[in-house]
């Protein structure tokens, strides 16, 4: 390849990270999201049924099973019980526990 593709590729690429990185509101009040919340953030992705829909071909995006899994993935996000993994992830990893508001942060789009 050449090196104008190659830099034209990295620079498409990173701008377009930075565009996804900027709408995400990740709940953490503007502070840097700890390595506990994304685990913990993560198991509850997996756990609304959103990831198995975001590895389909994409038929089902925007759909009622779209809604339906993010819906749970809210549910789950704003439950006591995911505060309470956050702290036990962090525990088990040796790292403080941030204590706040976690709650509000939107799934993966």
């Amino acid at each position: 390849m050449n090196t104008k593709l190659i830099i034209a590729l990295l620079t498409t690429g990173l701008a377009a990270g930075a565009a996804v990185a900027h709408d995400i509101d990740d709940g953490a009040g503007g502070r840097p999201l700890t390595r506990a919340e994304v685990i913990a953030d993560l198991e509850i992705y997996v756990q609304s049924g959103l990831r198995d829909l975001d590895m389909q071909d994409g038929s089902r995006f925007g759909g009622p099973d779209e809604a339906a899994a993010r819906a749970r993935y809210e549910a789950l996000r704003r439950a006591p019980a995911f505060a309470a993994r956050v702290q036990e992830i962090a525990r088990q990893r040796g790292e403080a526990v941030v204590i706040g508001r976690t709650a509000d942060a939107q799934p993966p789009r």
